[in-house]
């Protein structure tokens, strides 16, 4: 899990450091896949995240980013990650989440 998590944060900064979303300063990512593959044990020694962008399709509401990490520890490669993702404007992904919950949340009450 602490490998997955450091692929999810890895691919969080880069994306806000080098892929920004122009005009908000708030956003929100959805991940729309994450393969991985685990492939040595990793210490809690020095490790570090190497990573690939494949695609990068940017819109003026969205930027969709195709990213392929490796986690590397002293030379040896320990686990890989696939991952595709989008990252939105907050306000909009807030006004979607808000209709799909009051959508679901009506189909509980019925």
């Amino acid at each position: 899990m602490i490998r997955i998590e450091a692929f999810r944060q890895s691919f969080l900064a880069v994306s806000e450091e080098f892929y920004p979303l122009e005009g908000t300063n708030k956003t929100y990512f959805v991940i729309n896949s994450m393969e991985t593959s685990f492939s040595n044990f990793v210490f809690p020694l020095p490790a570090e995240v190497r990573i690939n962008v494949i695609e990068c399709e940017a819109k003026p509401y969205r930027v969709r980013l195709r990213m392929e990490m490796t986690v590397v520890q002293y030379g040896v490669p320990c686990a890989d990650c696939k991952a595709l993702f989008t990252v939105y404007p907050e306000s909009v992904i807030a006004e979607k989440e808000k209709q799909l919950a009051d959508e679901v949340l009506s189909k509980v009450t019925q």
